[in-house]
């Protein structure tokens, strides 16, 4: 099965939304994890893993879920941290 590619810009759009819902519009890893998900997509119609392809919405959006909660889960592990929360000035004597 092959898919042109304003079907795949099109899904690619969808699910950009649905990360974004589910992880917030200021994440910045909304563009990571819906690459994550088409990289995973593309490589299950390559090996022909897709049983159902009347579905195929469906099996996406079932890769995305996964894709997200593995991203929630590895977040919760490893908390981002950000450069504001770090002093900007060496401690005293280490100079």
């Amino acid at each position: 099965m092959t898919l042109d590619q304003s079907t795949l810009e099109r899904y690619r759009l969808k699910l950009r939304y649905k990360v974004s819902y589910h992880l917030g519009s200021s994440c910045p890893d909304v563009d990571d994890v819906v690459q994550e998900t088409m990289l995973r997509f593309v490589h299950s119609l390559q090996t022909e893993k897709i049983r159902n392809p009347e579905s195929i919405a469906a099996f996406l959006s079932g890769i995305c879920n996964n894709v997200i909660y593995e991203y929630k889960r590895r977040v919760r592990r490893e908390p981002l941290h950000d450069a504001d929360s770090y002093p900007s000035e060496s401690p005293a004597g280490l100079d």
